[in-house]
C-alpha cells in the first residue's frame, strides 16, 4: 500500500487541509461597516389648509369634493371609496379593489357615492354590482 498514486493523492489533501486552516485563521472575523450617507434634516414647512380650523399641524388634506361630514347617509362602503378618491388612489385601482372584495352596493350606497364626487367610472362599476333582493320562498 506504499504506491505513489496514494501518496500525492494524501499530499494534495493534506496541502488543501492546511490552506482551508489558512484561510480560516486569517478570515476577518468583523464585517467592515460601510458608513452610511450623511443626511441633512429637511425643513418643516407648514401646509396651507383650506379650513384652518380642521388643520393639524403638519397635515394637509386633500380638497376634490364635499367633505365626508356633508354625504347624505354615509354608509361604510362609500366612505371608503370616497376618501380613497380624495388621496387621488387611481379610478383603475378602486374598481379592482372593490373587484377583489366583491362589493355590493345598495341605493343608499349609490346615492351617497354620486354626492361624495366619485368619477363616473367608479359609478357604472358600481351600478353594475347592485345588490338585489332575493326572492323568498313561502313556507
Amino acid at each position: 500500500m506504499d504506491s505513489p498514486l496514494l501518496r500525492r493523492v494524501l499530499a494534495l489533501a493534506l496541502g488543501l487541509l492546511g490552506v482551508l486552516l489558512l484561510l480560516l485563521l486569517l478570515w476577518p472575523t468583523k464585517k467592515r461597516e460601510r458608513p452610511s450617507p450623511k443626511t441633512e434634516p429637511v425643513p418643516v414647512v407648514a401646509a396651507a389648509d383650506a379650513d384652518p380650523a380642521h388643520a393639524e399641524r403638519g397635515k394637509a388634506t386633500l380638497v376634490h369634493g364635499p367633505s365626508i361630514d356633508e354625504l347624505p347617509e354615509p354608509t361604510e362602503k362609500c366612505v371608503m371609496l370616497v376618501e380613497w378618491h380624495q388621496r387621488n388612489v387611481p379610478a383603475w385601482v378602486i374598481e379592482d379593489n372593490m373587484d377583489a372584495q366583491a362589493m355590493k352596493f345598495d341605493e343608499k350606497d349609490l346615492a351617497c357615492m354620486t354626492a361624495g364626487g366619485l368619477p363616473p367610472q367608479i359609478l357604472d362599476r358600481a351600478e353594475q354590482n347592485v345588490l338585489r333582493p332575493q326572492p323568498t320562498s313561502p313556507r
